[in-house]
This record gives structure tokens, C-alpha cells and sequence, in this order.
């Protein structure tokens, strides 16, 4: 794990020690950012069940202003903390130590927005993917203009209340990314 472009280009992430974690692999990394490459700049950016903090970081280091990480595992806060302390990104981070669907329900009655929401979670828990998806999309926490990426596998189902906020999938061996507005 590594960071791929930017201004800690090449830097190496501390990784999970066991498979409870599953980072996003760099070539879907890769194609995520060269799609939001020259929008990326200033942006606030929103990384729910952030594991290491793999793609918030990415983001940073391509020029978004700020990170808000959430996770509810301690030992993916720990990892994360040790990523941040160790690219020097301390003043442009917010870890969010919580459930994901509680902390977001926090940060929306704080009025916060994000330009770029980047949602990894594992692939098995269904109902989350469902309701956080929802619960993003029903809510302001996208800024106008704003993109939610879902990052699943085939078995995920977009419900029937955002299909029509989805505007492009794509798929990456097995692993799909789904784009909100």
C-alpha cells in the first residue's frame, strides 16, 4: 500500500496486519483519482469506513484541502493515526472514532458538506452499503455538484430509492465502483 501521486508520492502506508481489512488496490485506486484528478484540488473529502485511511490520504496528497475519516474498528484508528502522523497530514485530518451511519447522522446535523464522499466497506455487510448509501443521498452531506463512490462487489443491489442518483459504474476484475450525485 502505497501512495500513488501527489505530493507524498511513493510513500508507504503502514498496512493491516490480518485480512479484517481490505484496502482498495492501487489499480482501482489508480482509476478512481485520474477520473476526479483536476477536481480534486480543495476539495473536502469524506472517507467512511476508512480502514488505514488509504484513499483519504490519496486525496490529500493530490491537493484536497481536508480528510474526515470514519471507523468503527480500533485497530484500523490506530493504523490510520500512524498513516497520518507518518505523511504529516495531522492539520488537515479529522478522525471520527464511531459507527458509520451514527457518525454521519453527526456530522449532518453539524451542517457539514463534502465534495467527494469515498465509501469502502466490506463487502459483506449489505444493509450497511444499503442504508449508508441512503442515508448520504437523502441527506446534504454532498456538496452541489458533490460525487458519493461506492466501492462493492457484484453481489452488492443498488436499492430502488437511489438507482436514479447513480450516473456511471465500473468494474475492475471483481470490484465495481458506483458513482452518486
Amino acid at each position: 500500500m502505497r501512495i500513488i501521486a501527489g505530493e507524498k508520492r511513493g510513500a508507504k502506508l503502514f498496512p493491516p496486519e490480518d485480512n479484517s481489512v481490505r484496502p482498495t488496490s492501487d489499480r482501482v485506486k489508480e482509476s478512481l483519482f485520474g477520473i476526479i484528478q483536476f477536481d480534486i484540488s480543495e476539495a473536502d473529502v469524506l472517507d467512511i469506513c476508512s480502514g488505514t485511511g488509504n484513499l483519504g490520504l490519496e486525496a490529500i496528497s493530490r491537493g484536497a484541502k481536508s480528510a474526515v475519516f470514519i471507523d468503527n474498528n480500533e485497530k484500523s484508528i490506530m493504523l490510520l493515526k500512524k498513516n497520518i502522523e507518518k505523511l504529516k497530514f495531522d492539520n488537515r485530518c479529522e478522525i471520527i472514532y464511531d459507527d458509520a451511519l451514527a457518525a454521519l447522522k453527526k456530522l449532518s446535523l453539524a451542517k457539514r458538506r463534502f465534495k467527494y464522499i469515498l465509501f469502502d466497506p466490506p463487502y459483506s455487510d449489505t444493509a450497511l452499503y444499503k442504508n449508508v448509501t441512503e442515508f448520504v443521498l437523502q441527506s446534504d452531506l454532498l456538496k452541489e455538484n458533490g460525487t458519493m463512490f461506492v466501492e462493492h462487489n457484484d453481489k452488492y443491489i443498488i436499492a430502488d430509492s437511489i438507482k436514479n442518483r447513480m450516473y456511471d459504474r465500473r468494474k475492475y476484475g471483481s470490484t465495481y465502483i458506483s458513482f452518486y450525485r
